[in-house]
């Protein structure tokens, strides 16, 4: 897929949902700093700004979703494809793999599988039912980059601190360090998230989404910080064991290292419509 280029804010064909805590939501405590950072748009085309709005706060057992499904969801600028159209499904309580080329597809389809993107074409779905709200509310998305990804130099106290009190729970320093504790991550608090060994990142940040009891979630290419996928597979597993089901996005290298990893689907179909002529608007851009 040819490098994309940054775009100007008229020239977004694709959105997310607008970000921010839900009215009423506890404020961040003293000495914590937002992780989530915008998107890059010189990386990510066209993505506008980051979404989180309904799942600031989790709805405990309201509504729980069990078959998260997307159905020929795809992505196109242009002529050219951000995500190639893919069908897969998740369920409670187990994991699946998707897999494809290590590009911005990865972002696009965690967005769309969580119902933060607009604009593309094909269906995502929960229990059957195409619930945008309901998609926001119960899938968390996991360490995806641009959205929910932390700065590197931030510390995991302050990374600890913000999901605290995003997902309603006090967040002074004592409660950031009783939760560490609690969790056994042996990771410390004045750690830099940037510094934290990859299994080690992908188990601190999969334990924070689960603070807002999700019913999925979306761990977008944990391999990029350099961790075997036996490793970022066994904390997918761990978590699925709790009752979510968890969607892993992959590359098809690190995905050769997991033989016996059940439902795997590519992340685009094997051979993707070709995409139609520009449109003349398009043509003279």
């Amino acid at each position: 897929m040819p490098e994309l280029e940054p775009s100007n804010p008229t020239d977004l064909d694709h959105e997310v949902a607008p970000d921010g805590p839900a009215d009423g939501a506890e404020p961040e405590a003293p000495g914590t700093t937002p992780t989530r950072n915008a998107p890059d748009l010189a990386d990510l085309a066209d993505l506008a700004d980051l979404a989180d709005a309904s799942d600031s706060h989790p709805v405990p057992n309201a509504g729980q979703g069990s078959r998260l499904e997307a159905q020929g969801i795809s992505v196109r600028r242009r002529r050219a494809w951000l995500l190639p159209p893919t069908t897969l499904h998740v369920l409670a309580g187990e994991v699946s793999l998707a897999v494809g080329e290590p590009d911005d597809r990865h972002t696009f389809l965690a967005l769309a599988m969580a119902g933060r993107l607009s604009g593309h074409e094909g269906r995502t779905l929960i229990d059957g039912v195409a619930d945008t709200r309901r998609l926001q509310r119960l899938v968390s998305l996991v360490d995806v980059v641009g959205v929910t990804a932390p700065e590197p130099v931030l510390p995991v106290r302050a990374v600890v601190g913000e999901e605290l009190a995003m997902s309603g729970r006090r967040a002074w320093s004592r409660n950031v360090a009783d939760w560490l504790e609690a969790t056994q991550l042996r990771v410390d608090g004045d750690d830099l998230i940037g510094d934290l060994e990859p299994v080690a990142r992908v188990r601190l940040l999969t334990e924070l989404a689960l603070l807002r009891e999700p019913s999925f979630l979306v761990l977008a290419l944990p391999e990029r910080f350099g961790a075997l996928p036996a490793g970022w597979w066994q904390v997918a597993q761990d978590a699925a064991r709790r009752g979510p089901g968890v969607l892993v996005t992959a590359s098809p290298t690190a995905a050769a290292h997991l033989p016996g990893a059940a439902n795997q689907f590519p992340i685009g179909a094997q051979t993707a419509p070709a995409a139609s002529a520009p449109t003349e608007k398009e043509a003279s851009s």
